[in-house]
């Protein structure tokens, strides 16, 4: 089956319909998620050095102390040059809509440092950290008071574009990320994934770079190089097995690609891996 870059959610707890936790990024190597988008608005609060989201063609900086927005359907994912440390909370569907809420039905100002909302957010990771008796209804209170703040004062404006109004660049990038997430442990050349996408090479390369950031070769070495760290800190895979299964034929190639895009060599990781384990 072709994994999907898109996340439903349906797991969410109907009684407790948020989704909320800490994330640490080092550097390249320790960037977010691959590109992926959901149904739901997610809030990103930064507690700790800088980062950047990439929201569709938008660049959003993280700093510490404000607030990051991640509007309804946009395909998105999370990068840090250093450290950056940031809650995530995703408000689900069922919350908003039981109070009547229309967050994630246009769009957001995608990045917000009021006072208020450092304040409304900062009461959620106390209640959720500290767990006190009856939390979850304080948090879900919480939440819905944030979520109408954003509402009531962080709308785009009224000329900005409806998450509803289809995006058809967006949309074509979508398909082609998820193209390319089910074949990028193969051979996979930029002329195939046009086909797939049904555009010419150079409106879909250069439509490319600007949603996501990445040309497309870019890209599809951001992946493999993700997947030959995984199989590498498993410690089931030398590194020759972990270049070769993420894709990668050439290992003087895999070395310098893994080296400039995960911030150090696949020797470093492995032999880090081998002190790690050595430690009583």
């Amino acid at each position: 089956m072709q994994p999907s870059i898109f996340e439903a959610h349906r797991d969410m707890d109907p009684r407790f319909p948020i989704i909320f936790h800490l994330d640490t990024l080092q550097g390249p190597a320790q960037s977010g998620e691959a590109l992926h988008w959901h149904e739901d608005v997610e809030l990103l609060f930064c507690i700790q050095g800088e980062g950047c989201v990439l929201s569709n063609a938008s660049r959003i900086p993280m700093k510490e102390g404000e607030l990051a927005v991640v509007n309804a359907n946009h395909l998105h994912m999370v990068l840090a040059e250093g450290l950056c440390r940031y809650y995530c909370l995703i408000v689900g569907k069922a919350l908003t809509q039981g109070l009547d809420l229309p967050l994630g039905e246009f769009l957001l100002q995608e990045r917000i440092a009021a006072p208020e909302i450092r304040t409304r957010f900062q009461c959620i990771i106390r209640e959720m950290e500290e767990r006190q008796p009856y939390y979850k209804p304080a948090v879900l209170a919480e939440v819905a008071a944030l979520s109408a703040l954003i509402c009531r004062s962080y709308a785009a404006g009224e000329d900005a574009p409806q998450n509803a109004r289809r995006d058809n660049r967006v949309e074509m990038v979508k398909s082609a990320v998820a193209y390319i997430r089910a074949n990028c442990a193969q051979e996979l050349s930029v002329d195939e994934i046009c086909r797939h996408a049904g555009f010419s090479k150079y409106y879909f390369c250069r439509t490319f770079k600007e949603i996501t950031g990445f040309t497309v070769v870019g890209y599809i070495n951001f992946l493999r190089c993700q997947n030959a760290r995984a199989l590498l800190s498993s410690g089931e895979y030398n590194i020759s097995e972990s270049a070769e299964r993420s894709g990668f034929h050439n290992m003087s190639y895999f070395t310098r690609t893994y080296k400039a895009l995960m911030g150090g060599l696949p020797s470093e990781q492995r032999e880090s891996l081998r002190r790690k384990e050595q430690k009583p």
